[in-house]
């Protein structure tokens, strides 16, 4: 530490080299550049995995659609004589039959929308050149495999497909900014 400071003293990097401003400079543009290329990829990926969160919210909805069903079949009908607010009489197995219906248009909703993205992304993709990285992008993105499953399946080692898979981001990125405009 104490070499560092001795360093910057005399107007020395702490390896020894003398500080150039111009450097300096050119160093820090690499960095900004390194960052805007980070939130370029981000928006890539975040295309890419437009499937994989409208997969997520199907299945949810499904879940939430077979508790309600589940709940339904612990629930008896209810004979109280007892007015129930001004909505009048209404059985918990007709409010769960609602509730469940609703789900179920919520459900085609997502589903119709799971499709749509499906089928935007998987578009993209097969813009690519090379079938290789198009089939590593499929695999991971459309059909959510596993490193290991997608280099096993193209009889390649994990590391040559994320290799793929680094090189054809930037291509994809191109192809996405490109319907953008």
């Amino acid at each position: 530490m104490m070499e560092t400071k001795t360093a910057l003293k005399y107007k020395n990097l702490p390896n020894g080299e003398p500080f150039d401003p111009a450097k300096m400079e050119d160093v820090i543009q690499s960095v900004l550049s390194g960052q805007k290329q980070d939130e370029r990829f981000y928006k890539v990926k975040q295309f890419l995995f437009q499937v994989k969160d409208a997969r997520r919210r199907v299945e949810i909805i499904e879940n939430q659609i077979l508790y309600r069903q589940e709940a339904m079949e612990y629930i008896g009908p209810s004979y109280s004589d007892m007015p129930k607010g001004k909505g009048g009489f209404k059985s918990k197995i007709e409010s769960g039959t609602a509730e469940i219906v609703t789900l179920e248009g919520r459900l085609h909703k997502a589903e119709e929308n799971l499709a749509r993205v499906t089928i935007i992304v998987s578009d993209a993709i097969c813009r690519l050149e090379n079938v290789n990285q198009q089939t590593v992008l499929l695999k991971r993105y459309i059909d959510g495999k596993s490193w290991d499953c997608i280099a096993m399946e193209m009889d390649n080692s994990v590391r040559w497909v994320q290799k793929l898979h680094g090189r054809a981001l930037p291509l994809l990125e191109e192809i996405v900014l490109e319907d953008e405009r």
